[in-house]
């Protein structure tokens, strides 16, 4: 997220402690932002009945989206909250392996951090990551 996007959100808050000035916040003082912040900025948004409104919720929408793989695009919806959207200035690759034997990794850019993995995810390999160390957290009965 950027200074244009804080701007934005703070152009179009409805009040000083709701979603859009919490994410303007985040940003303007470098702190990480969740998927759970965005979503919540997109339902305010969709409150209003402007289009430059509308078309920032879109715009906030489409950097939830994986552009990775036109044919079947993975939405964030499905993550867990707690999933972190890196920085759009650098560039790291997916830190998962395809092939265990191998240490084959993924070849996409990866864009999400997932709590208790090392490394940055594509949106795919995310959710893969986070069933994975939800697993691992899940106590034995």
């Amino acid at each position: 997220m950027g200074q244009r996007v804080a701007e934005l959100s703070l152009f179009w808050q409805r009040r000083h402690d709701d979603a859009l000035a919490t994410l303007a916040g985040l940003v303007l003082i470098g702190r990480p932002v969740t998927v759970r912040h965005v979503l919540a900025a997109i339902e305010v948004l969709r409150e209003h009945t402007d289009a430059g409104a509308l078309r920032l919720a879109r715009m906030l929408e489409a950097r939830l989206v994986d552009r990775t793989d036109e044919k079947a695009p993975w939405y964030v919806e499905a993550l867990p909250e707690d999933v972190t959207i890196r920085n759009k200035k650098k560039r790291y690759g997916c830190a998962y392996f395809i092939e265990q034997t191998t240490k084959l990794p993924c070849r996409n850019v990866g864009k999400f951090l997932v709590p208790g993995a090392r490394g940055t995810f594509c949106a795919l390999h995310a959710h893969r990551t986070a069933s994975r160390v939800a697993r691992k957290r899940k106590p034995k009965t």
